[in-house]
């Protein structure tokens, strides 16, 4: 069992192979549901990118036995949100209620899980909503640039597509696909369910059980996705757009999360982004080469990316992109100090803190952790490995990681008309 303070967690496997992980926290009458499975992004073709984001969308829009309006209307009733989530390696669903009505949400979530209705109309409409999030996206430039730049970093991996899909694949998928999708990976054995908040571990089992009785499906056996090797030379994929502003990002591939690097790649972030980092200080304060900065690290099954984002000026932007090189150079060529390395572990602490006070938030890491292969009990353990972590680890993840002689770069310019 895993213990977060002095409550532990308690994994139970059903006899149809759902993981129930449960933690009691009777501080408030609310319970937090969050249903993971594995697949996402990671298990997509090319020409079928965005079927997992388009399946999900659908699949809380109406059961068999619950139409889309029915539906949303019981789940209000409860004093209750469902929401469908997609991510690069996992989907799944999340649901928080009042605890006496936890036996009736658990039921609409499984009936959501094993009983959708895929509506025609439905469907058509969801289609519609993707196809007009995928052009606003476009003109979300931190964001899409970001995304922009998956397709720079990996070549021919899966995590190169993006979540919401292309215009072109959301209009050739079908309903018949969405439902092939849903038969395929919503089996109890692909199925992790936390539960976190007020109930007892026991009565969680009892209603759970009689959620999901008579579910069933066996393992996913999805074709591992091709492996790749990081770029020998830099690349670059440059967008000239309708802007005044330049997008920039910086990517490498970096640690997956099961590595022994994970740790130090989250410190070596830490030390670069936020308000007090380096590149926020040295890059936007001092030289004033930068409107926003950031970085970011994620963690994924097979690889993690660290990318650094930049929005400046056109007149600024190769200084920028020096400017930029020159500051991850830095972190790789000399160790961080005591004072760095203690504000970035601070803030890293600080952000797991604040990020575990709601019931829902301590569900989807375990849940997320469990299915992913490093157990629910990695969450607990996170506090203490982070501050395990010498400057000596970051300069080396950062030596490994950060390799600046062939950064993946994506570049959004306004184009010649709008310099205009």
């Amino acid at each position: 069992m895993g213990v977060r303070g002095k409550v532990a967690v308690r994994k139970v496997v059903l006899g149809n192979g759902l993981t129930l992980l449960i933690r009691s926290n009777h501080s408030t009458p609310i319970v937090a549901f969050q249903a993971y499975l594995r697949g996402g992004v990671r298990s997509e073709l090319p020409s079928r990118s965005g079927l997992t984001h388009f399946t999900q969308r659908t699949l809380i829009k109406g059961t068999q036995t619950l139409t889309a309006q029915e539906l949303a209307e019981e789940t209000e009733n409860l004093g209750s949100f469902l929401h469908s989530f997609t991510g690069k390696d996992t989907f799944g669903l999340s649901m928080t209620l009042l605890s006496k009505y936890v036996e009736r949400g658990a039921e609409i979530l499984a009936d959501c899980i094993r009983n959708p209705r895929f509506d025609p109309e439905e469907v058509g409409k969801e289609r519609n909503l993707i196809v007009a999030q995928i052009e606003r996206n476009r003109d979300e430039f931190p964001h899409y640039t970001m995304d922009l730049c998956e397709k720079v970093i990996f070549a021919r991996h899966p995590y190169r597509l993006s979540l919401f899909g292309e215009i072109e694949t959301i209009g050739n998928l079908g309903r018949d696909d969405l439902i092939q999708w849903h038969k395929r990976y919503y089996v109890p054995w692909n199925l992790v369910i936390a539960v976190v908040g007020d109930i007892k571990a026991d009565r969680a089992i009892s209603v759970f059980d009689k959620a999901f009785g008579g579910f069933a499906g066996g393992p996913v056996h999805d074709k591992e996705p091709v492996r790749e090797a990081p770029a020998k030379k830099a690349r670059e994929l440059i967008e000239e757009r309708d802007k005044k502003q330049v997008s920039l990002v910086l990517g490498f591939r970096a640690a997956s999360l099961g590595s022994p690097d994970y740790f130090a790649c989250q410190v070596l972030n830490a030390v670069l982004s936020g308000m007090g980092s380096r590149l926020f200080i040295e890059l936007r304060d001092k030289q004033g080469l930068a409107y926003s900065i950031s970085s970011l690290y994620e963690a994924r099954l097979d690889y993690g990316v660290f990318k650094a984002y930049m929005g400046t000026s056109p007149e600024q932007e190769v200084q920028a992109k020096e400017g930029l090189l020159i500051e991850l150079n830095k972190v790789r060529q000399k160790t961080v100090g005591k004072d760095e390395l203690d504000r970035a572990r601070k803030y890293m602490l600080g952000l797991y803190e604040i990020s575990l006070q709601r019931n829902s938030s301590q569900a989807a890491r375990y849940a997320l952790y469990e299915i992913l292969g490093v157990g629910y009990h990695f969450l607990d353990e996170y506090p203490a490995r982070v501050k395990e972590v010498t400057a000596r680890q970051v300069k080396t993840a950062a030596e490994k990681y950060l390799d600046t002689d062939h950064p993946c770069i994506a570049l959004v310019r306004p184009s010649r008309a709008s310099k205009g």
